[in-house]
């Protein structure tokens, strides 16, 4: 009897745990935390409808650490050597950017992997340097509300008051590089040791290798 008792409670718990996998609440859970069954489906109707290799980069707009960086071109990289025999590849990207050189590596790596045949899903945001690889790409799509943003890449600087390593715009870290040094050559400060300290800060071949971001 005690058995018999044992195998109708474990019934109606299958029957309860079928109910909540299948519930809508459940699908709820699953697209709040990107559940991979709901995302699979969702890319294989992609994939069907475009008739290429989809790859997901999804990145936090919250986190410093989550900016786009050469981690990310090299596990792209990756990832396409091991799972993509070639053809379209149809990159969805949702990210506030980074690094504009692992932007360019990103666009190159997507491109000599799909024979140029590369495009790009925006279905939220691609801002910064994720806006440089819509750019590299050969079509973007996007929902009635994705935006682009400015191309503005950033990198990585040692802030000397707060002995901290923070994310600044590429393009303001060279300019003002290039008015302390109109300023130094120019004859204008009347100390120009203090110039000197500040240009001290700068990595000549880290501005060169940024000049034209």
């Amino acid at each position: 009897m005690a058995k018999k008792k044992r195998r109708k409670s474990n019934k109606k718990n299958d029957r309860g745990k079928s109910f909540i996998a299948h519930s809508p609440w459940s699908r709820v859970v699953d697209e709040a935390s990107q559940g991979w069954k709901l995302r699979k489906d969702l890319i294989g109707k992609i994939e069907r409808r475009l008739r290429g290799k989809v790859i997901v980069y999804f990145s936090s707009f919250f986190d410093e650490d989550a900016m786009m960086s050469d981690k990310d071109a090299e596990m792209i990289e990756g990832m396409l050597a091991v799972e993509h025999s070639g053809g379209k590849i149809i990159l969805i990207l949702n990210s506030a950017g980074g690094s504009g050189l692992a932007a360019e590596r990103i666009v190159n790596v997507c491109r000599s992997y799909s024979d140029g045949k590369f495009e790009v899903i925006v279905p939220h945001m691609a801002k910064s340097a994720a806006t440089m690889i819509c750019f590299g790409a050969l079509w973007i799509h996007m929902s009635p509300t994705a935006e682009l943003g400015p191309v503005d890449p950033q990198v990585k600087y040692h802030n000397y008051s707060t002995g901290e390593k923070d994310w600044i715009s590429a393009q303001e870290y060279v300019r003002s590089y290039e008015q302390l040094m109109q300023k130094a050559v120019s004859g204008e400060a009347q100390r120009i040791e203090t110039l000197v300290q500040q240009l001290a800060r700068y990595d000549a071949r880290f501005i060169e290798q940024h000049f034209n971001l």
